[in-house]
């Protein structure tokens, strides 16, 4: 489909969020004029943020992989899948602003999720107002996995040998090599005297 500056969408609700390299970003359900729904997100690109498209499949993968985590109310099984829509302008997914008819200001462009907990379904588009996938309201988020932290020496040994496993094996050689040659030289087998 041909790019159309014509085409309006609006934001309906953040229904998830996915962590990636720059942090976590809301997941929201857009809609274009003629009630085809589909994912959108926030991108990050320097101080430059834009609005991008995600087809089903997109949302399928990343929810398998684990990266991303949408609320199982919505069932997106038929949102749109089709690689670019007339309301977004290139093969990477930007939906210009032009074409994003409540989002004023870019109040909902600029927000930011730092620590991935953003309730779903409490962030709308201007002139949204109600959740239109659960007429309850719900406090499920997106919480992401946190490692388990314990002090003390062995904790910075681990952490160490997890960020730098080629230098953590050369130290493990060169201390086997070391215990192994003070044993040969002081607790091994007794040299016989020459007499």
């Amino acid at each position: 489909m041909a790019y159309s500056i014509d085409k309006k969408v609006k934001i309906l609700v953040n229904v998830g969020a996915q962590s990636g390299i720059n942090g976590y970003s809301n997941l929201f359900v857009g809609q274009d004029d003629t009630g085809a729904r589909f994912f959108l997100q926030v991108e990050v690109s320097g101080n430059d943020r834009k609005w991008m498209y995600k087809t089903r499949s997109w949302a399928n993968l990343h929810a398998s992989s684990g990266d991303t985590k949408i609320d199982s109310k919505v069932d997106y099984s038929g949102f749109l899948d089709i690689a670019q829509p007339d309301f977004v302008s290139d093969v990477n997914g930007l939906i210009p602003d032009a074409n994003i008819t409540n989002d004023a200001g870019g109040r909902l462009k600029a927000l930011t999720n730092p620590t991935g907990n953003t309730p779903v379904f409490t962030l709308f588009g201007d002139g949204i107002t109600t959740n239109p996938f659960d007429s309850v309201s719900t406090t499920s988020i997106y919480t992401p996995t946190t490692a388990t932290t314990s002090s003390g020496i062995f904790t910075s040994i681990s952490d160490f040998f997890t960020q730098n496993p080629l230098t953590g094996t050369v130290i493990v050689i060169a201390l086997i090599a070391l215990i192994l040659w003070l044993w040969d030289e002081f607790g091994g087998k007794k040299k016989k005297k020459r007499k």
